[in-house]
């Protein structure tokens, strides 16, 4: 399922276990193996999937978002090929439209 798509780009993201490892099979790169599903279940990391939009299904660019540091770790394509210059403001824009605001939390909480 797509939750966010913008100039040609759409994100998705992983459902279960098998999408990591299909993932990194995929693109030829780390994702599905060395334990990023035990990263995300612990909260520490969230892998994300960039597509185009033209083609949800096939895998473009993998992102791995660094929950307690609120930034981006990693955001690679085949070949651990590194993101270009429209794929990194694409991820840029969708981790500020998740990461929480500083007022909206101190809003929540008084």
């Amino acid at each position: 399922m797509d939750c966010y798509s913008k100039d040609g780009f759409t994100i998705r993201l992983p459902e279960h276990v098998a999408d990591l490892v299909r993932e990194g099979q995929s693109l030829g790169h780390c994702v599905g193996r060395f334990d990023y599903d035990k990263k995300t279940v612990r909260g520490e990391s969230c892998i994300i999937f960039v597509r185009q939009e033209a083609e949800p299904e096939k895998p473009y660019f993998t992102m791995e978002y660094d929950i307690k540091n609120k930034k981006i770790r990693q955001l690679y394509g085949k070949g651990n090929r590194g993101a270009t210059p429209e794929v990194r403001k694409f991820a840029e824009g969708y981790i500020k439209r998740i990461r929480p605001r500083k007022k909206a939390m101190e809003a929540k909480t008084a």
